[in-house]
């Protein structure tokens, strides 16, 4: 069946799937841009800091903010945990829209790489620091870590100017497992699922209920323990992104 390719991946963004747009490099294009703007993530908290509903919330607005740039597309087309962020965040129906979009500007310099025997393909990527902020992730000192003004500006981390001033024991929390966690938990099987949905509901439902004190920041080591659920997923995962660019190789000869 001739399926135009618009409609796959209308369809693969409509439910949460992971795939990717590649695009043909082409050495005659527009000029690229020689840089793309700076992703700041949610900056650093103290100590004993634990997330309320209104951080969420702050949140939230950053993401989205985020989410309006062209290559944040490709936390759509990671699927899972990112795909399900940018609904909250755009809508479905922008997020069909960016995704049959194809590959943005900055793909080209920017973006995935992929070298086969009838030429180099481009997509858009993200960088761990723009996977951090997705996942709503805070810098946490040490316990004897305190913060100090400073003029030196740290990229990424943080709005202002504050950075510790003891780092040794630096911890980081988040609302969301990180992208590489989502992927290698029991949850993602290949498209966001009813038991996926209510999971994340239920979890903002309760981030957003003052009163609940039980839906807290975790490590993304302890988010290994919230996201099990069958042991084989790590497995079948691992094995289908081994083998997808291989065969894209042979399909592109």
């Amino acid at each position: 069946h001739n399926v135009p390719i618009v409609d796959i991946v209308a369809f693969l963004a409509s439910r949460g799937s992971a795939f990717r747009t590649l695009r043909k490099h082409k050495t005659n294009e527009q000029p690229m841009p020689s840089s793309r703007p700076e992703t700041y993530g949610l900056g650093t908290r103290q100590y004993y800091y634990k997330g309320k509903s209104h951080d969420f919330i702050g949140y939230e607005k950053t993401r989205t903010a985020f989410f309006n740039n062209d290559w944040s597309r490709r936390a759509i087309t990671r699927g899972g945990i990112s795909w399900r962020t940018s609904i909250d965040s755009l809508g479905t129906a922008e997020v069909v829209r960016r995704a049959t979009n194809g590959p943005s500007k900055y793909a080209e310099k920017f973006g995935y790489i992929l070298h086969t025997d009838s030429g180099i393909y481009v997509d858009d990527d993200l960088d761990l620091h723009e996977e951090r902020l997705i996942s709503g992730e805070y810098r946490i000192p040490g316990e004897n870590g305190t913060l100090r003004n400073t003029h030196h500006t740290e990229q990424h981390y943080a709005y202002n100017t504050r950075l510790f001033t003891n780092t040794a024991n630096t911890k980081y929390l988040s609302w969301w497992p990180s992208i590489d966690k989502w992927e290698t938990g029991g949850y993602n099987v290949g498209y966001w699922t009813p038991s996926a949905e209510a999971w994340y509901k239920d979890r903002v439902q309760k981030i957003l209920d003052e009163h609940n004190t039980t839906q807290k920041l975790y490590r993304n080591s302890e988010w290994k323990a919230c996201v099990r659920r069958h042991g084989r997923i790590m497995k079948m995962t691992s094995s289908v992104q081994k083998y997808d660019a291989e065969c894209f190789r042979k399909f592109a000869k």
